[in-house]
């Protein structure tokens, strides 16, 4: 689901309190952001590539 690999360890919490904080996450992660297309598609134009601190 991540496109970027997580660097750190996992924090050990209680398996069920862990997988439900995921859902929960992910579920908001969705609901704020949308689903990605599988494809983008880039129109004519200009395309600015700002820096990040990932790249």
């Amino acid at each position: 689901m991540f496109s970027i690999p997580w660097q750190f360890p996992r924090p050990r919490l209680l398996p069920g309190i862990g997988a439900a904080l995921n859902r929960k996450v992910q579920r908001w992660a969705r609901k704020r952001q949308g689903i990605d297309a599988p494809v983008t598609e880039l129109r004519p134009g200009r395309v600015y590539i700002l820096p990040t601190v990932l790249a």
